[in-house]
This record gives structure tokens, C-alpha cells and sequence, in this order.
């Protein structure tokens, strides 16, 4: 041991520098240090190993990393996913949103005060003018709530504007200013240099993921240190807030509640002939009196007034905020809350009860209105008056008023997690367009949300242009061969065009019409919990013929995973490395994270990803369709561990030997096991539609290249890169099935 009295003076001046840092680091960061345990509890760190006197910087950027996160998140919980609808928000949106500095009926999202920067994203509206006739095109702005994946084109990718990949894109832009080059660090005399950084963001089924790749190297007179990785888990909801958002505006796309019972209410303020209530949809009185007339402007402020007090009277049943659930003594409230209820999909059985819903309309805001009728002149609102034709009531006087309503309003829904970040409520926040036409729903055929393709105004989608024969389209389900009815169908030559479904007639289940003549479309049919298929198709003039489309319907099924590890194992000569090629399940304090994509056949099949996180003797669930996937598996472990220091013999005489620090793991800092995947290299996974839709729970196989235990070492931490391994075991790591009982 080359140690005197200099390398006992060099450790006490390394002890120093790191304590002196720590003290920078709580004066120069600008989130407050007063952490709370909830938040103590969110900041994972970073899964690469580092040295002792590495951690200062890793716990500077990672905090940063856990700011920049959150305020992306609020951004997105906001403005419906989007972090913001401004100019300045497109670098990480890729979006553009229009808006009409007067009015939200004519814009993508909904202002929130004229002139007020807060702009709320439509998820379903009207895009075409409110005065449009028969070529009108309904849309969302609804973003995806994963990136595209890795099987997608590069100019895909770099246009995704997928929810995670504006979580992606805030941090990586965001992360060197908050860090300010570590200024910190540098008038310490420490020398730091930082690469390129690259942000992935996973978001879970009951958390937010971030993991972020940042090299940098740390150095001093006396070493140099670098680092890369971090990572952190923000237990934020906000894939359950994300698909309840869906649900609701699949029920009010699918059943309208909003526009009937809109109706509803102008029918019962337009009881009677009275110029204090609207312009009756339908009276006829035959008596002598004068004319009652309204105007369109006064019409409309009460039209406003009315809606702000009713549609806050939504509510859905099964959510924290039922308004519904009201006292059985309470007989008239509980009647007209009754009126206003939006019963659940069966997804809101128990789901959603936590969950705070509300829905908004604020008197302020623009509508679009339009009253027709025959009396109406201009601003005049009115109805039509003579003398009857009958002789002996020749004398007697009448007036008919017969109004047509067109109305169209902004509806805001606030979703409320209790339990968001720091205890403080997480808000998601979306609107949609409630849009009446003769006083009766206006909008295209019903679809599933996901497969809504409109029918525009072009050449090709004109009925006119339809001259093949009859064509029938079959949807059938790929496995059972059963037809399937209601399977949504587009037709698509460079544009698309919106046919219609298929129904159960005498004759079977199919969809049976004319086609516009192409040679090489394409037929998009889609159909709920199936995955769309694209069929190609060439039409002709005159021609008829019959296609049979085959869909696979997307099942759930459990998941587990059992490991096989590298282990110290004694022999005569001392303990020594070997790989036990036999599966066990997880330790006591370990977690794996398997991460199933299914690889696409053509660049627009539909994205199956699944995400499933296990701990000890846990089963998770994927929704999957047959097909061949990549699977990724990463094991972790929040055991407390300590691989002692480690003094290098650098051959340099009388000279200090350098020592590489104590590395401690715990329940924050998790030990990083290795990372087992199945790809082009090792042989993806494939799935069979026997396996899928007959078997029961499927297994799944991981490599720990390093398990914590007594006697690992510093120069162990190599064995952690499992992509040997993985080779060499590939067969006994094929996934397996259980049987069905």
C-alpha cells in the first residue's frame, strides 16, 4: 500500500470539494429544497453506476431533469396535450393551431378569454366554415399519446407529435439552460464539458418515464470522471387521465348528449310566444295580437347566459364529481340532474371514481347562431301573420312561428387527479364542439374516434364519381372467420374518401355500394379493439366484385417474467463467475420492465406498442394482436447494496494509487442488472393467433448480467452488458404459454 500522509491530506481535500459542492448546488438550483417525501419518492436516479464524487453533478441534473418534466407535463395536462398552441411552443409541438383572435367557433382551440394567451385544443370540431353545405369536414386535435415506433420512416419521426415526443423535445432543448453550462461546478475549478442531449420518454400505465442520455466528463488536476445516463419516474396518471379524455368524447360522439339535450333546454326556454324567451321552434296561435319579434343579438346573449348555467349540470356517473348522486329527499334537484347525466362506457365501471370531471361554458365566449325562418329579416326575428280563410272567422288573426336553429358552442372539460404532483391536483384539460343544425346533431356518420376519416368536397369523393358496379367489402375476424359487422371503411387514392360500414342485412353482413374508379387504392378498414387493415385495389368502370378483409382483434393477455443470472459461485479455488441457465422469479426488491413493439409490415400499420412493469410474483397485462415483435426487457433492483471502494495500482512508484469510490445503491439509486432484448440481431419474438387467442398467461425470459451480492467488486460491473449472453442463450429465451384449462 503506497499510502502516507499525502494521500491521507488528498482524501481529506476530495471530502472537501464534494461538501462544498452539495452547498453550490442548494444555492444555484432554482427548484426549492424543502423536498417533500412524495417527491423524495419521485426522483429515481440515475440507473448508470457512478462514483461518489460523480454524484453532485448526477443529482443536479436529474433535478433539473425532474423540473423540466414537470412543467412539461403541467403544458400538457393544460392545453389537451399539446404543450402549448403559440409559435414559440411549435419547436417541441411541431403543430400549428389556427386561431381567430375573435372568435373560438372558428378556430382549432378555444381562447379563453379574447385576446387571453391560454388557448385550449378542440378535440372534435367543426373545420370548415359553420356555413357549410354539404361539404363539411369535422377533425380533432388530439395528439397521440406515444411516439411513432421504431419501425417508422425517418421523416415520420421527425414529425411525431405524439405526447411523448414533445416531453422529449422540451427536456432535450430545456436541459442545458437549466444546468447554465455548470457554472457552478466550473468556478470550482472543476473543467466540465457536456455532449449532445437525447431525451426518451415512456409514458406508463401509472407513471411518466424519462430517461435522458447526456454525456459529460468532470475534471479536476487530479481525474477525470464522466457520465451519461439518467433517469427518473414521475407517478403521475397520466395515461388513465389521456384515455378517460377518449372515453368521454367517444360517448358524446357516438350519442350526442350534449347537442340533444341542447335542444332540450332551447325548447324549454322557448315555451310559449314571449320576447323574454327564444323564438319558439314550432307555435301557431289564432287570435288577434300583435306581432312578436325578437333580435338576433339579444337572442344570443341569452343564449349564452343559458348555456354558462346548464352545461356545467353535466356529469358522469362513476366519477368523483357525479352530480347525480344527490339526496333521495331531493326529488326536483335530483330530476334535472338527472336530465343532464352522461351515463359510463363499461370502462367507467370503477375505473375513473377518484377522477373529478367537469364541464364548462362560459358566458363570454363566442357561439356561432344562426335563426331561420320565414319570417326572419336581417337582425328580425319573427313569424309569419294573416287572416284565416275560414268565412265565419274571418275576422280572427294568426301568427305562425316555425324557427330553425343552427348553433354551434365550445364545451371545456377539466379531468382532476387528486393525487398529482407534490399533492397537489393534476388537471387535464380538452374541449370539443357541440354543433347543431336544424336543431339536430350535425355531424358525419359515426365512427370509432381513432378511424374517423370525413368526407371532403373533392372530385374524387363526389357521389357522381362513383361508376363501378356494386362492390362488396366483407369484414371477417382473421381468426374466427366471422363477419364482422359495423367494421368502418375508407377508400383512399392519393385523398380519402369516407364509404360507410358494414350491417347485418338477410343476406349476411357486408358493405354494398359503388366505388370511385382507381387503379391502385387502397381500402381502410378498421373496426374497434381490431387492428386496421389496408387492402389493395384497383376499380374499374362498371365493375363489381367482392373483397374479403381479414382483422385481428386486439386481445389482453398476463404477462410474467423469470430471470436467469450470472452468480458467484464457489469453487475449490475461490468463488468465480458462471451463468444458471435456470429461470427464477424476481428477487425481493427487484422490478423488470418489458416493452413489447410489434414490428409493421407496412409503414401505415397501426402501432402496437405495450409497456409492463413487474415486481416479485407480480402478473401485468399487454393488449397484442398476432405478429413479430421486439421485445426489451430491463431489470433493476431497489435492494440496498454497496460495492466497496477499490484502490488502483497505477505502477507509477512512490506515487498516490487512485481509488474508485464506494458505490452505494438503495431504493432511489437502483442497481441497473442488465437489459435483455430480442430483436433482428438475437431473433425477434413471434406471436401466433393460436398462442394469442387460445393459450393463457405467456412467460417471458431475462438475463441479470450482475446481481447485487456480497462479493461483487468494482471490475464486476462489466458483466452487466448481457449482449452475449443473450446470443449464446437465445433459444431458452424464447417466451413461453401455458396451456388452457
Amino acid at each position: 500500500m503506497k499510502r502516507g500522509r499525502r494521500a491521507q491530506v488528498s482524501l481529506f481535500i476530495i471530502i472537501g470539494i464534494i461538501i462544498l459542492l452539495f452547498v453550490v448546488l442548494l444555492f444555484s438550483f432554482k427548484t426549492d429544497t424543502q423536498t417533500t417525501p412524495k417527491q423524495k419518492a419521485e426522483l429515481q436516479t440515475v440507473v448508470q453506476n457512478v462514483p461518489l464524487s460523480v454524484q453532485p453533478i448526477q443529482e443536479f441534473v436529474t433535478r433539473c431533469i425532474d423540473s423540466l418534466a414537470k412543467d412539461a407535463l403541467t403544458a400538457i395536462g393544460a392545453h389537451g396535450g399539446w404543450i402549448g398552441t403559440d409559435e414559440e411552443s411549435k419547436q417541441y409541438t411541431l403543430e400549428s393551431f389556427k386561431i381567430n383572435p375573435v372568435s373560438s367557433v372558428e378556430s382549432d382551440a378555444v381562447s379563453f378569454s379574447q385576446g387571453s394567451i391560454y388557448k385550449i385544443p378542440y378535440w372534435w370540431y367543426l373545420q370548415s366554415p359553420n356555413t357549410c353545405s354539404g361539404d363539411c369536414i369535422f377533425t380533432s386535435k388530439r395528439p397521440q399519446l406515444h411516439r411513432l415506433s421504431s419501425s417508422s420512416s425517418s421523416d415520420e419521426v421527425s414529425f411525431d407529435t405524439s405526447i411523448e415526443s414533445q416531453i422529449d423535445r422540451y427536456v432535450t432543448k430545456n436541459l442545458p439552460i437549466c444546468t447554465k453550462n455548470f457554472e457552478s461546478f466550473s468556478s470550482l475549478g472543476y473543467a466540465v464539458t457536456a455532449g449532445a442531449v437525447q431525451t426518451k420518454s415512456f409514458i406508463r400505465d401509472h407513471d411518466v418515464f424519462i430517461q435522458v442520455t447526456y454525456p459529460i466528463q468532470f475534471t479536476n488536476d487530479k481525474s477525470t470522471q464522466k457520465i451519461q445516463e439518467f433517469s427518473l419516474t414521475l407517478p403521475l396518471e397520466l395515461k388513465q387521465l389521456y384515455e378517460m379524455a377518449t372515453e368521454i368524447l367517444e360517448v358524446e360522439r357516438q350519442f350526442h348528449y350534449f347537442e340533444k339535450q341542447t335542444w332540450n333546454i332551447i325548447n324549454w326556454y322557448a315555451f310559449g310566444i314571449n320576447e323574454k324567451t327564444f323564438p319558439p321552434p314550432y307555435e301557431f296561435e289564432m287570435f288577434e295580437k300583435e306581432r312578436v319579434t325578437w333580435t338576433k343579438n339579444t337572442v344570443d346573449a341569452r343564449m349564452k347566459s343559458v348555456l354558462a348555467k346548464h352545461v356545467p349540470l353535466f356529469s358522469i356517473q362513476n366519477t368523483a364529481t357525479y352530480l347525480g348522486a344527490v339526496s333521495q329527499e331531493d326529488v326536483v334537484k335530483k330530476d334535472i340532474y338527472y336530465q343532464f347525466q352522461i351515463p359510463p362506457l363499461n370502462a367507467f365501471d370503477n375505473v375513473y371514481q377518484t377522477i373529478g370531471v367537469s364541464f364548462n361554458f362560459f358566458s363570454w365566449w363566442d357561439i356561432y347562431s344562426a335563426y331561420r325562418c320565414n319570417g326572419c329579416n336581417g337582425q328580425l326575428i319573427k313569424g309569419e301573420a294573416g287572416f284565416n280563410q275560414i268565412p265565419f272567422l274571418s275576422d280572427l288573426f294568426f301568427q305562425k312561428y316555425e324557427t330553425r336553429y343552427d348553433l354551434s358552442y365550445p364545451v371545456v372539460i377539466h379531468l382532476t387527479n387528486p393525487d398529482g404532483f407534490n399533492n397537489e391536483p393534476f388537471d387535464f384539460t380538452f374541449a370539443f364542439e357541440v354543433n347543431l343544425r336544424d336543431g339536430r346533431p350535425f355531424d358525419s356518420a359515426y365512427q370509432n374516434f381513432d378511424t374517423v376519416v370525413p368526407r371532403g368536397s373533392s372530385l374524387l369523393c363526389d357521389d357522381n364519381q362513383r361508376n363501378t358496379g356494386n362492390m362488396t367489402i366483407i369484414a371477417i375476424d382473421a381468426y374466427t372467420k366471422q363477419p364482422l359487422e359495423n367494421a368502418q371503411i375508407s377508400f383512399n387514392c392519393g385523398e380519402g374518401c369516407y364509404l360507410g360500414a358494414t350491417r347485418k342485412k338477410s343476406d349476411g353482413v357486408y358493405f354494398k355500394d359503388r366505388l370511385p374508379v382507381c387503379g391502385g387504392a387502397v381500402l381502410d378498414v378498421k373496426k374497434s379493439n381490431y387492428m386496421a387493415q389496408f387492402f389493395p385495389i384497383s376499380t374499374h368502370v362498371d365493375s363489381e366484385k367482392t373483397v374479403t378483409v381479414s382483422l385481428f382483434q386486439k386481445k389482453e393477455k398476463n404477462v410474467k417474467v423469470l430471470v436467469k443470472r450470472n452468480m458467484l459461485v464457489g469453487t475449490p479455488t475461490g468463488p468465480v463467475w458462471q451463468f444458471v441457465n435456470d429461470a427464477k422469479p424476481l428477487f425481493a426488491g427487484e422490478e423488470a420492465t418489458i416493452i413489447l413493439e410489434r414490428i409493421k409490415e407496412r409503414p401505415d400499420d397501426e402501432e402496437i406498442i405495450g409497456t409492463i412493469l413487474l415486481s416479485q410474483n407480480n402478473i401485468g397485462n399487454a393488449t397484442l394482436v398476432p405478429g413479430t415483435y421486439k421485445v426489451s426487457i430491463i431489470l433493476l433492483s431497489k435492494t440496498p447494496f454497496v460495492i466497496p471502494e477499490k484502490e488502483i495500482d497505477d505502477g507509477i512508484p512512490f506515487n498516490d494509487d487512485p481509488v474508485l469510490s464506494e458505490l452505494l445503491f438503495n431504493e432511489k439509486n437502483p442497481f441497473f442488472e442488465g437489459e435483455t432484448v430480442l430483436d433482428n440481431t438475437t431473433m425477434y419474438w413471434t406471436l401466433t393467433p393460436d398462442v394469442l387467442y387460445e393459450k393463457k398467461d405467456i412467460t417471458f425470459y431475462a438475463i441479470a448480467g450482475l446481481t447485487p451480492m456480497i462479493g461483487v467488486q468494482q471490475e464486476d460491473l462489466s458483466k452487466i452488458d448481457t449482449t452475449a449472453l443473450v446470443q449464446q442463450y437465445r433459444k431458452t429465451l424464447e417466451p413461453t404459454v401455458e396451456e388452457s384449462q
